[in-house]
């Protein structure tokens, strides 16, 4: 059988919890199942098929990646009038049919494109943008090289910039360096070390597991610290540590004072210290643990080797 290769669009109706709080449940039910259907009746004009629609989201099919931009400009312009946006992404890549349904890292791709998305934005891939005729590719801007979980290349993403924009849209940017510095910004690893472990993660790199559990990629021992207590990850070039613990973590830039970080997220740059559970350089009688420095992680920030 030969590959087939389709436009795989995703479309998610942005702010739907916001109307189901401020509409009720029989009002806002009501407008997003009229939304949802015309946002279907136009992939259908277009020439595409739609696979699947799950809560707020459509999910669809084209043979040409004019199509599926024809129907995100039908549906930006509707949805305008009505005050209500969507926010779009599709890629052009080879999937596997089964079932009606699609499947393959084309439709993971593109479902990370649409997530990429702002409301009232359609978002594309480099393979999008090369296969569109060149009257189309002057309304693309590159917008990122980004880096999306599951996949270990980073992918350049444009923002459409549809025929109905507002004249109070932001002006775009189109310096002649821009690409090279998208894509310096994305030149940079981040070393973690605790005692005798090292882990070097880069843009292409999932994710750094941290905990007492022994599927983590870096183990801490220490009784303070979690079995899964926090993850390091890549967002768009930033290194960002994820806390999840039952203690928080404290973090330390640049021999700054610690920041706690609890349940929440925080930007790793430059230097400096993680300290997992127990506030560094501290000890006390009802901690024992804290005399000891397993629970540290020093962090470092460089250039990406060549």
């Amino acid at each position: 059988m030969s590959p087939q290769y389709r436009a795989i669009l995703f479309c998610d109706i942005c702010a739907s919890t916001d109307l189901y709080q401020n509409l009720g449940d029989r009002e806002a039910h009501a407008k997003i199942t009229a939304v949802l259907k015309s946002m279907r009746e136009h992939v259908s004009q277009a020439g595409g098929s739609v696979l699947r629609t799950v809560g707020d989201s459509v999910l669809a099919e084209f043979v040409a990646c004019e199509q599926a931009l024809a129907a995100c400009h039908a549906m930006h312009l509707q949805n305008q009038a009505s005050n209500l946006q969507i926010r779009a992404g599709f890629h052009w890549g080879e999937v596997i049919h089964d079932s009606g349904d699609v499947y393959g890292d084309a439709v993971n791709l593109a479902a990370r494109v649409c997530d990429f998305a702002k409301p009232g934005e359609t978002i594309v891939t480099s393979e999008v943008e090369a296969l569109l005729p060149e009257a189309l590719q002057k309304r693309l801007t590159l917008l990122d090289v980004a880096s999306f979980k599951g996949f270990s290349k980073s992918t350049p993403v444009f923002r459409v910039q549809h025929a109905s924009d507002s004249t109070e849209q932001t002006s775009v940017n189109r310096y002649e360096r821009l690409a090279s510095d998208i894509r310096r910004s994305q030149a940079c690893q981040l070393l973690l070390r605790s005692g005798t472990q090292t882990k070097k993660l880069i843009e292409h790199d999932d994710q750094v597991l941290i905990g007492r559990a022994a599927e983590s990629d870096l183990i801490v021992s220490n009784k303070m610290v979690s079995k899964l207590h926090a993850r390091v990850e890549c967002r768009r070039g930033r290194f960002v540590f994820i806390d999840q613990s039952t203690n928080g973590s404290f973090i330390a830039k640049h021999d700054e004072p610690y920041v706690f970080v609890h349940r929440d997220s925080i930007t790793l740059d430059s230097r400096g210290q993680i300290s997992l559970g127990i506030p560094p350089f501290e000890h006390s009688d009802s901690c024992p643990d804290s005399a000891s420095t397993d629970h540290l992680i020093y962090f470092a920030l460089s250039a990406a080797s060549k």
